[in-house]
């Protein structure tokens, strides 16, 4: 199984680079979008049905915010979002599950950023 994520930090500006073309002759079983940045009335319908691809989003309230998308080879056995609305309605997370090899697989796609800070103790001793 192939699985590409991708922060693409809006899906329209990628859409006019090339992206629908990409990901046809990709060979992934599953990419997972972060930062679509896009309502659905925003997309395109040929980026909304990319051929060979079934396609999932999560839409942020707040419109040019955020989303996650998911484009699936295979048909997901279930898709969701945290259900928690303080968290879905950012458009963060969501979840796939598919069957591949027999199994069931969870796919779980978080749209975070994380931030590591590294302080040499001999700064650290001169802000105290």
């Amino acid at each position: 199984m192939k699985i590409l994520s991708w922060n693409v930090n809006g899906i329209r500006a990628v859409e006019k680079k090339g992206f629908i073309d990409y990901v046809r002759n990709s060979n992934y079983d599953i990419i997972g979008i972060q930062e679509t940045k896009a309502q659905p009335d925003q997309l395109s319908e040929e980026l909304l049905n990319i051929e060979g691809y079934k396609s999932y989003f999560k839409w942020a309230e707040k419109k040019g915010y955020s989303g996650v998308a998911i484009y699936s080879k295979e048909e997901p056995i279930e898709v969701s979002d945290m259900g928690v609305s303080d968290f879905d309605n950012e458009g963060r997370v969501i979840f796939q599950i598919v069957k591949m090899l027999g199994r069931e697989l969870i796919i779980k796609l978080l749209s975070v950023r994380l931030c590591s800070i590294f302080v040499m103790k001999e700064l650290q001793k001169e802000k105290t």
